[in-house]
């Protein structure tokens, strides 16, 4: 896959925390850690919401041959501001989503994940919403997050694989 702008923003980040580093700037390098990570946690929530709301805006598109009508009421009342709501993110798992599509396709995205081995990069995937929506709503400026900037971006790496499958699920 391409690089995306959340792999620009984790390089970004590396070098800025090394240059600190080589300074020997090590509380400046800490605070610096702390903010950088939460702005890459955010761009990757950002990311897949993006993501996971194109897909779903192109796939009702190909189910109803582009009908203006359907793509239009889907985007402004089921989408618009309406992302989270899609999915539990307290419990850790895309069923909630998956559910959204019927109790069938639930089924067979759920054994596709397992024969797939993807189940870590959906929990990737759920990780990532539900510490953004801590960080978001626990008040940003004084929230501690315990990951460091290369398990977030783990996470991310690991979380673009369920994205895959979803884009060659739903197409």
């Amino acid at each position: 896959m391409e690089e995306t702008i959340v792999d620009r923003v984790y390089n970004e980040n590396k070098d800025l925390l090394e240059y600190l580093a080589e300074k020997q700037e090590v509380s400046f390098q800490q605070d610096m850690d702390n903010k950088l990570k939460k702005i890459l946690l955010v761009s990757a929530a950002s990311f897949f919401e993006t993501k996971v709301t194109e897909l779903l805006i192109r796939f009702f598109g190909l189910k109803t041959d582009n009908s203006n009508e359907i793509v239009s009421f889907l985007k402004k009342k089921a989408l618009d501001r309406q992302y989270h709501s899609l999915f539990d993110w307290d419990k850790n798992n895309i069923n909630r989503f998956l559910g959204w599509f019927g109790e069938d396709f639930k089924k067979q995205a759920i054994e596709e994940i397992k024969e797939q081995e993807l189940e870590f990069a959906a929990k990737a995937f759920m990780r990532l919403g539900d510490l953004r929506n801590q960080l978001v709503h626990k008040n940003m400026a004084t929230f501690f997050i315990e990951q460091t900037n290369e398990e977030i971006y783990d996470l991310y790496k690991q979380a673009l694989r369920l994205i895959d499958y979803l884009e060659r699920k739903l197409t």
